[in-house]
């Protein structure tokens, strides 16, 4: 995996996936948690796959909303994940582009939480403080998360670690 900022989308025929790194207004990320007790990655970036024909930013919405109960308002392109597949297409992920895919990544604000919205069994989240989230979360995440707040005028400082949501 290789980590491109940018300003613009990439072309649709290479992407997979849509993600954001969601901010609230007062700085503060939204945070998911390691997926079991044993985990050991926690991010900042939630999203995942279009369906049917949505634009990359109602996919966005969808997605967010679904995994974290979140209504998001995309802001910015910030960049993109680009994927490598190193072996042979694998049957599971027949319907990505191979061997090369893209995850454009969305700097997206937080409007209202709806827990209605959210789907069962998803990995917990809370809002924290920005400078906490660079510091514990994956390496290959911080540049993304770092222009995520630079394009939202978030501060890298704030109030300490407690949720907002």
């Amino acid at each position: 995996m290789r980590l491109c900022l940018a300003a613009t989308l990439p072309p649709p025929a290479i992407q997979s996936s849509v993600t954001a790194i969601v901010a609230h207004r007062d700085g503060s990320v939204l945070f998911l948690q390691p997926g079991t007790s044993t985990g050991t990655i926690a991010h900042v970036i939630v999203g995942g796959r279009p369906e049917h024909d949505e634009s990359p930013e109602e996919t966005l919405r969808r997605e967010v909303a679904e995994e974290t109960g979140w209504l998001v308002e995309p802001a910015a392109i910030v960049g993109f994940r680009h994927f490598h597949h190193l072996g042979p297409p694998h049957p599971a992920l027949a319907d990505r582009p191979y061997p090369d895919f893209l995850q454009p990544v969305y700097a997206a604000v937080a409007t209202a939480h709806d827990r209605d919205l959210l789907l069962p069994d998803e990995t917990p989240c809370d809002f924290v403080d920005a400078k906490w989230a660079l510091e514990v979360t994956e390496v290959t995440q911080r540049p993304l998360l770092v222009a995520a707040l630079r394009a939202l005028g978030a501060s890298l400082r704030g109030p300490g670690r407690e949720g907002a949501a």
